[in-house]
């Protein structure tokens, strides 16, 4: 097809010459006045200079005698989507068409497919001020006859949708939280999104679901940050909801979405939401050193989600004004398969004690002299979200029984941290 879509370029350029007047120009290099472009190129910006131009929304009608192409070129007016279709105006006619829909630079083609009687496309993504290409050819029809058709481009305004192109992580679309976005994943392809979390506090998630429930194929999408590096990676099929995550305030997010073992001539459509639901007892990453450490207050219950591969533990810090027994409830949210935790208590001079090395819920105790604190909560798992709390009660060591004689119970012990 291509081979003929060139010859029949080339005939209109050279006029009468002759096939074998032509190889010799082509072989000599004079042709055409461009010498330093692949001929392919050449036979390109012919196609460019011959293709009509389309208004979207404006049907238009033609005819195709058999084994014949036409160009065509339209620029979207919106942000939004577009479809195309291709359909007889005789309906006593019954031949196929062959369409092909391309970029500006008439290097990739973003969809190719044959139809009889009609061809509509999915929904394709845009931006304003895009230009695109058709190809349209005749195939296997009557040779007696040209095939009459309309093509019209109907373009729909929608600021819900992905911005085309968006395949990089320097073109990705801003994502605004609780307002879903539509978009559309080729094969092979893929969607890159740009978020800055709110300026509170909250939990943070990812819901994406197919827009056509007969759709069956997967979905990959990454969690990464300004750096590249990854939080989580999900895959599943037909739809996908993510843990909850909490973020620093105004904290810059990438999420990546593409393809999964889909049919090689899939497109799928989606629906995209990043939810946030404020909530000012939330951990908030990046919190993965005592530097980075979130504040906490006593009698305060406080949640975390252990992330992916960049988190390997949470910290939180903690000011205890005089000498005090700490009481410490810990314990992961969902019990049925957490694995290990181990929570840590780390002082100003960076000295670590183990509090808790357990796979249940626990209650520890101990006491504690003056000064600031930090508690490390790791765990074997990912992905596994947790609760706690600390309680302060006042505790004179005046006249008490050596504390590392003071009992133990199978949940609660007392031990002294100096």
């Amino acid at each position: 097809m291509r081979i003929k879509r060139i010859t029949e370029a080339w005939k209109k350029h050279i006029g009468k010459r002759t096939l074998a007047a032509t190889l010799a120009l082509v072989l000599a290099g004079t042709a055409f006045p461009m010498t330093t472009s692949p001929q392919t190129v050449q036979a390109e910006d012919l196609v460019a200079s011959q293709a009509t131009t389309l208004q979207v929304n404006s049907p238009i009608t033609g005819s195709l005698p058999d084994n014949s192409i036409r160009y065509y070129r339209f620029t979207t007016t919106a942000n939004g989507y577009f479809t195309i279709t291709i359909k007889h105006t005789n309906i006593e006619e019954t031949g196929s068409w062959n369409f092909a829909l391309k970029n500006e630079e008439r290097t990739y083609t973003y969809d190719s497919r044959d139809g009889y009687k009609s061809i509509e496309t999915c929904k394709w993504p845009c931006t304003k001020g895009q230009t695109y290409y058709i190809d349209l050819s005749s195939y296997h029809l009557n040779n007696s006859i040209d095939e009459a058709y309309q093509l019209l481009i109907q373009q729909t305004a929608e600021e819900n949708w992905e911005l085309e192109p968006n395949d990089s992580q320097g073109t990705a679309t801003p994502l605004t939280c609780n307002v879903p976005i539509n978009g559309m994943v080729e094969p092979d392809g893929v969607d890159w999104y740009i978020l800055k979390t709110p300026s509170t506090t909250g939990r943070l998630s990812f819901s994406i679901n197919h827009q056509d429930i007969s759709e069956t194929g997967s979905w990959n999408i990454s969690i990464l940050n300004d750096k590249g590096a990854v939080y989580s990676e999900y895959t599943d099929f037909s739809s996908l909801a993510t843990c909850d995550y909490g973020f620093a305030p105004g904290t810059t997010l990438y999420i990546k979405i593409n393809n999964y073992h889909l049919n090689s001539a899939t497109k799928q459509l989606y629906s995209f939401k990043a939810n946030f639901t404020p909530d000012a007892n939330y951990e908030h990453e990046p919190n993965g050193s005592t530097t980075e450490a979130n504040p906490i207050k006593y009698n305060t219950n406080y949640c975390g989600m252990m992330l992916g591969r960049e988190d390997s533990a949470d910290y939180y810090k903690f000011t205890n004004k005089s000498t005090a027994k700490i009481s410490l409830h810990f314990g992961p949210t969902d019990i049925s398969n957490t694995g290990n935790w181990v929570v840590k208590l780390i002082n100003s001079a960076g000295t670590e004690t183990t509090l808790i090395d357990s796979d249940a819920i626990e209650n520890t105790s101990f006491i504690l002299r003056k000064g600031t604190y930090y508690l490390s909560i790791s765990s074997s798992t990912h992905e596994s979200e947790y609760t706690f709390n600390i309680k302060r009660k006042n505790y004179s060591l005046a006249g008490k029984t050596k504390i590392s004689k003071l009992k133990r119970t199978d949940k609660t012990h007392i031990t002294s941290i100096k």
